[in-house]
């Protein structure tokens, strides 16, 4: 771990990049959500597991509703983009209420994420260099890749922030589960750990989503994506929970959002690029930061609530 921190000091002592004025750090996040709970017009509660700070909304009268639903953000630290769509949706359901239970996690990976606002835009796993997306304990398989970032963990649920969302899980039994994520265009669901894809048995909540983001790629995560992805969040949830409905969303793809490629031939490659002169350090951060998040606060104000309203249509009974 000391190493893997090390080289994080050392990168981000090449970075000289600051986040965009509209979005917010881990701090600013911890204060908004405080000041929104403040008048939420549902029961609210919050609790800390370790680093994470989850959140419990419930209808203030009493109801019949058994629907449930457990949402999580920024599982991905350079995926600013989630955190601030948690922000926004945490704000919208406190001003319009639902009738049913909720869970939340506004910012999964709150350590990584603090590196990240100070210019470390490409960092993906926590600072255990645990990739989180790879660390729950359904399909898991080892693998370390720091270059790459989805290094599994020497064990499944060796961090505290999926052993977190774990308990959650075990104690709440949500109906739905959602996690947030950014890279491409997509709201996916099981299986990401192969080739196969689960339909759900009360599907209409999909379908009623695909007018919402007709750029999407929507169905099985890895028939769509075109990879595997093994001891994910998704597929912990449906598989190893027994969640009835698991998604995983992407909510914001460089390519389609700007119209143009990528400026060094793909994603991976340009990772790969070791130049140790400042400014290439800081073009790669800048274009890490550029992959994930929108730039421009249209784009972003645009984004955070056409996401949140399809979260919503998702989570409905």
């Amino acid at each position: 771990m000391k190493i893997f921190v090390i080289l994080i000091l050392i990168k981000l002592a090449f970075a000289g990049t600051q986040l965009p004025p509209f979005y917010h750090t881990t701090d600013e996040v911890e204060a908004e959500v405080k000041n929104i709970l403040k008048n939420c017009q549902m029961k609210a509660t919050q609790k800390k597991y370790g680093i994470i700070d989850s959140i419990t909304l419930k209808p203030k009268l009493d109801h019949e509703n058994k629907n449930k639903a457990f949402v999580i953000f920024g599982e991905h630290a350079r995926e600013l983009i989630s955190v601030e769509t948690g922000l926004h949706f945490l704000n919208q359901i406190c001003h319009t209420p639902l009738d049913f239970k909720l869970k939340l996690i506004i910012n999964m990976n709150p350590t990584s994420r603090r590196y990240v606002e100070r210019g470390h835009y490409c960092l993906r796993e926590n600072l255990n260099g645990v990739d989180l997306n790879r660390n729950y304990g359904f399909q898991w398989k080892f693998k370390e890749n720091h270059f790459v970032q989805d290094s599994s963990g020497p064990e499944p649920f060796s961090e505290v922030e999926t052993q977190t969302v774990r308990d959650i899980l075990s104690s709440f039994k949500p109906r739905t589960f959602v996690t947030v994520h950014s890279g491409t265009l997509a709201i996916l669901h099981p299986w990401a750990f192969k080739k196969e894809d689960v339909v759900f048995a009360h599907h209409h909540n999909l379908r009623g989503v695909k007018n919402e983001c007709v750029d999407c790629l929507i169905g099985g995560a890895a028939t769509q994506i075109g990879y595997t992805a093994s001891g994910n969040s998704m597929d912990y949830a449906y598989g190893m929970a027994k969640v009835k409905r698991s998604y995983t969303l992407e909510i914001f793809e460089f390519e389609k959002q700007n119209q143009r490629k990528e400026p060094d031939s793909n994603f991976a490659e340009f990772l790969q690029h070791k130049e140790k002169v400042k400014s290439e350090i800081s073009n790669k951060e800048l274009f890490c930061f550029d992959y994930f998040n929108p730039r421009s606060e249209d784009q972003y104000n645009e984004l955070v609530a056409k996401w949140s309203n399809i979260i919503l249509q998702l989570i409905q009974s």
